[in-house]
């Protein structure tokens, strides 16, 4: 079970602490009351204890991280029983040994802290053994009249369930008690998504969002980043205005008012998504969840705690970033992560990107184009792993030719400081080691499920142990029965639209419809530039299966469209099967990729075949026209307008 950051140890409006001296490690015992770590909030230095006895199997936060209330301090394991054992602390002076002289209780009865489980003489002392855990007596080991030395086991107890008697406690302090039909924690794509979704079908529902309505995703991922791809587009554009015709002098930017205009968009998404949610009638609680058992939520807002029974539940609680242990102390001042450099006051001349994911390069390609020296350092032996070859050979030329200098098969070491305040960055390739010196450091290494801070495996929730997120059929539903799981916190793909195709796939079920979720076709965006887009299956995994294909690729500099854009760089490729002619998968690089990529999942998704593309009328010019052609290059007369 986690132990979590209890406001009740704190002063009042106390929401987060700085964690100062930690004094347990994993393995470490302890018992209720122990001290297991020191913290600082609003220059008060606070001693954390824990309320109950046991080993500590993790402890997952480290000297200097900030952590708000109700995060997990550690991983502690209550035991099945609780040895009452003589301790030296106990006995007068120097005895080691004594004799019991009373036993008030026998097998089975209830103590609390601070009860007397039996008295001891050592040293014409009377020394007094009591409870330091609540619970009943299991077994007695000695009789009155036994002498015990240092060591001995006195009698064993069981403890009360840690959860229940917690949950005891919340349930009966909270403020208000209220019913929901179906109660959703995650307030992100995958959850007022669901919410919208059962409210149509005549549900009642409740959101808790702890955060901002719309999630990580709309505050400070998909949707602000690509206000600065734009931004950094239409900055380019301008400096490239010539080869149009066109003349733009002294060309600049404004960081701040990219940021304001990022935030302005934001602001109208999250003000829309609220206004949904309340014509539709959506209860939304601002608050953080705790899962009491499977029909009972408690919301706690502020100073307020509310009761929810309910039906049903979604859990949508997301992400968050990966971290690796490798800055050294003093040089978090120089560490972003995507949500930190979203926000940045002002921009950096030089910024070192650790990780050539999607969100590493989409950044990479932001500050590129927007005059910062980047540097992309990535484990992998390729960016973008997950993509075909061809395509990764395109972007990564892309990425040169804009001047951002990729490292892959490196794996990031250390991050430490200069005597001239910037960030040093130690890396090993291909066996050497080498540094790199910017004023900011960018961790892009991906994201894990975040469970919220919910208890989940104590109401029957399993974990998937590869994911690390939380197990799930193809119904969304977990392994207790009402209880369904959306979005990135199931491990399954991190993208907010499988999380709100989740979110109608689990309230379909929930409301009767049987539904099941397919993952062969999910589409992916990346917003580099060129932008990237992908759906199906690969060449890779198709011949990982073993699959007969037959690939048609077209290039984006034989599109009329195109080339008015100015675009030359890029293909699109769909992928079929050789035998039955039904698509199997495709990929764009090049202009609007990530717009051009739905026809090809609408393939995929209904089985249609590179026939049914091509006998689609594709409006002349535009860029989609390229999709027709691919589906042509697929047979071996090839394409209309274009020929190797």
């Amino acid at each position: 079970m986690k132990f979590k950051l209890d406001e009740q140890q704190l002063p009042d409006d106390v929401k987060e602490v700085e964690i100062t001296a930690i004094k347990v490690e994993a393995g470490d015992k302890v018992t209720s009351g122990q001290v297991i770590m020191d913290v600082e909030a609003d220059k008060t230095s606070i001693s954390l204890t824990v309320d109950k006895a046991g080993k500590i199997d993790e402890v997952l936060v480290t000297g200097g991280e900030e952590v708000p209330v109700g995060a997990p301090l550690l991983e502690l394991t209550a035991p099945a029983t609780i040895e009452i054992e003589l301790s030296k602390q106990d006995l007068p002076g120097n005895s080691e040994e004594a004799q019991v002289t009373d036993i008030p209780l026998e097998v089975g009865a209830e103590v609390k802290v601070g009860t007397v489980l039996c008295e001891l003489e050592a040293d014409k002392a009377t020394v007094a053994i009591e409870a330091e855990e609540q619970g009943t007596i299991a077994k007695i080991k000695v009789a009155e009249g036994d002498k015990v030395e240092i060591g001995t086991v006195l009698m064993t107890l069981n403890p009360v369930q840690d959860t229940a008697a917690e949950e005891t406690k919340n349930i009966s302090s909270a403020s208000s008690e209220q019913e929901s039909e179906i109660t959703i924690i995650g307030g992100g794509p995958g959850g007022y998504v669901a919410a919208l979704e059962a409210a149509k079908q005549g549900a009642d529902v409740t959101v808790i969002e702890k955060e901002e309505l719309g999630g990580t995703c709309l505050n400070w991922g998909c949707i602000p980043t690509k206000a600065l791809v734009r931004s950094a587009e239409v900055y380019t554009n301008l400096k490239e205005a010539e080869q149009f015709g066109c003349r733009a002098e002294e060309v600049d930017f404004e960081w701040s008012e990219i940021i304001e205009r990022k935030n302005n968009i934001v602001t109208q998404l999250t003000n829309g998504i609220s206004s949904l949610l309340d014509k539709h009638n959506i209860e939304v609680i601002s608050g953080t969840a705790e899962l009491v058992d499977e029909t009972t939520v408690l919301a706690v807002k502020e100073d307020e705690k509310i009761v929810i029974n309910t039906e049903e539940i979604i859990l949508a609680t997301g992400s968050q970033p990966v971290e690796i242990p490798i800055v050294e102390q003093g040089a978090e001042d120089y560490l972003l992560y995507s949500r930190q450099a979203l926000d940045l006051d002002e921009l950096p001349e030089e910024m070192v990107i650790i990780g050539g994911g999607v969100i590493g390069l989409e950044f990479a390609f932001i500050f590129s184009r927007l005059d910062l020296d980047v540097t992309v350092i990535e484990y992998l032996d390729e960016v973008l792993s997950f993509l075909d070859t061809d395509v990764i050979d395109e972007i990564t030329a892309a990425a040169k030719e804009e001047g951002i200098d990729i490292y892959t098969g490196a794996e990031a070491q250390q991050i430490t400081t200069t005597a001239d305040e910037q960030a040093l960055v130690k890396f090993k390739e291909a066996g050497k080691e080498k540094y790199i010196t910017a004023e900011k450091v960018l961790m892009a290494v991906g994201r894990k499920p975040d469970l919220g801070g919910l208890d989940v495996e104590e109401v029957g929730v399993e974990i998937d142990e590869n994911s690390g997120g939380i197990k799930v059929d193809e119904k969304m539903q977990t392994t207790i029965d009402n209880i369904y799981a959306i979005g990135d916190v199931t491990g399954k793909t991190q993208l907010a639209h499988a999380a709100s195709h989740q979110g109608i796939v689990a309230v379909k079920n929930i409301l009767g419809t049987e539904e099941k979720m397919n993952y062969n076709a999910i589409p992916t965006a990346i917003f580099t530039a060129p932008e990237i887009a992908s759906v199906g299956l690969t060449e890779a995994e198709a011949e990982a299966e073993n699959k007969d294909i037959a690939v048609g690729k077209f290039p984006v500099a034989a599109n009329g469209k195109d080339l008015t854009l100015g675009e030359t760089r890029g293909f699109i490729k769909i992928i079929a099967d050789a035998k039955t002619d039904q698509v199997l998968g495709g990929a764009i690089i090049g202009p609007h990729a990530t717009d051009l990529i739905t026809e090809v999942t609408l393939a995929v998704t209904n089985e249609l075949s590179t026939a049914e593309v091509i006998e689609t009328i594709h409006a002349h010019p535009t860029s989609a026209e390229s999709i027709h052609e691919a589906a042509l290059a697929v047979r071996p007369e090839g394409a209309l307008h274009y020929a190797e």
